[in-house]
């Protein structure tokens, strides 16, 4: 049971953009022995759009990631739709709730100087999960680097590692999450929600096995993440259905 709970957890903390799934069979390893790879979409590249201004009441300043209370976004992917809302407790530190049918995430995150966000950054916050497979916590025991820089420039490269520990029951697991991002370029999306001028970024996360997690994102200023791409096995995508952000 915690080796899935393991595996919902990691997929939630992929720079937010991974919901739950609820196909992983119940026995299931956190990677498969064949290793992780991903079938991306390929789109012309695009001109570098104008720095926005930072929305209205944004308590962060991040132009990919709008921090407010009451911000949502909802998603569809292989699982049907899912929601993520932020809650600002101020000063800068907010929760990320992901809903997805019976499965509930929450996610403590903080934007820092510059605003740069990271999640769980100070040890002992924590990522929860109750639902279908039962409940969890993921709780930070270490942590060097950043989740989403506030200042990305195409072909910046950023890395975070996580030291975590996982519980389920009386059940215990100690393993260590390796980051690293690289925004790749500009491109057209097109997702449910619109079309979009989107930033890139692919991301590689290794948990200590023989082969990372890669997951590309499509982040766009002042709305944030309009879609991802990984291969489980199959290619899961999800797309951006709308959003509002108050």
């Amino acid at each position: 049971m915690i080796k899935r709970l393991v595996f919902f957890v990691i997929a939630a903390f992929l720079i937010i953009g991974c919901s739950p799934q609820t196909s992983i069979p119940a026995n299931s390893p956190p990677t498969p022995s064949g290793g992780w790879g991903v079938t991306v979409t390929e789109n012309p590249a695009t001109e570098v759009p104008l720095q926005q201004a930072p929305v209205s009441g944004d308590e962060c300043g991040n132009p990919y990631y709008p921090l407010k209370s009451g911000a949502q976004w909802t998603y569809t992917g292989p699982e049907g739709a899912f929601t993520h809302t932020i809650s600002s407790s101020g000063g800068g530190i907010f929760t990320i709730l992901v809903e997805s049918g019976a499965n509930t995430f929450n996610i403590q995150a903080l934007c820092m100087e510059g605003g740069d966000i990271n999640l769980l950054q100070v040890p002992g916050n924590s990522l929860s999960y109750s639902g279908e497979a039962g409940s969890s916590t993921m709780t930070t025991t270490s942590n060097e680097g950043v989740t989403l820089p506030g200042d990305i420039q195409v072909g910046d490269d950023w890395s975070q590692t996580l030291g975590v520990e996982v519980s389920a029951g009386d059940q215990r697991m100690d393993f260590t999450l390796d980051s690293t991002y690289t925004a790749v370029g500009y491109e057209n999306v097109s997702v449910p929600a619109g079309t979009f001028n989107a930033l890139k970024i692919e991301q590689s996360t290794s948990m200590g096995g023989p082969e990372p997690m890669i997951q590309t994102l499509w982040y766009v200023q002042e709305v944030g993440m309009v879609k991802s791409e990984i291969d489980i096995g199959e290619l899961v995508v999800q797309e951006l259905v709308s959003y509002n952000i108050p």
